[in-house]
């Protein structure tokens, strides 16, 4: 499972690394229902889910490409994982603050709900972690 801001490199650590391998994905789930971010987000969030469960099924090996800075949010997701008894890694990117901006500015995939600057002060990123299982 990949966790990171918008823009902060989860494509490209997957193209790196399991170039091979499937991926769930909330932008390609939204490219291939020819959706708008934020539009029928309940319609992606069930196509990524029917995907993954198939997967899991098949014992097929994918990435998680995703957001999920919340612990919350992330048990979830691997909540429904260890259901299947599935080996999890998780991998979290991050970028300077900068550095995002300019990158999702290039994005048609761009998050608007929350700005960037919401996430780090004094030039130092925020993200509570707490123990995972």
């Amino acid at each position: 499972m990949l966790s990171g801001l918008p823009a902060s490199g989860k494509n490209n650590w997957i193209k790196n690394h399991y170039p091979p391998w499937a991926v769930a994905s909330y932008d390609d789930a939204r490219s291939e229902l020819k959706l708008k971010h934020g539009k029928n987000e309940r319609l992606v969030m069930q196509f990524v889910i029917a995907k993954v469960k198939q997967w899991l099924r098949e014992k097929q090996p994918f990435i998680w490409n995703a957001t999920y800075l919340s612990q919350e949010m992330r048990q979830k997701v691997l909540d429904l994982l260890y259901a299947y008894h599935a080996k999890v890694e998780i991998v979290y990117l991050e970028q300077a603050e900068k550095e995002l901006y300019r990158r999702n500015s290039a994005r048609d995939t761009t998050c608007q709900t929350k700005p960037f600057s919401d996430y780090y002060i004094n030039g130092k990123f925020l993200c509570q972690q707490k123990q995972i299982r």
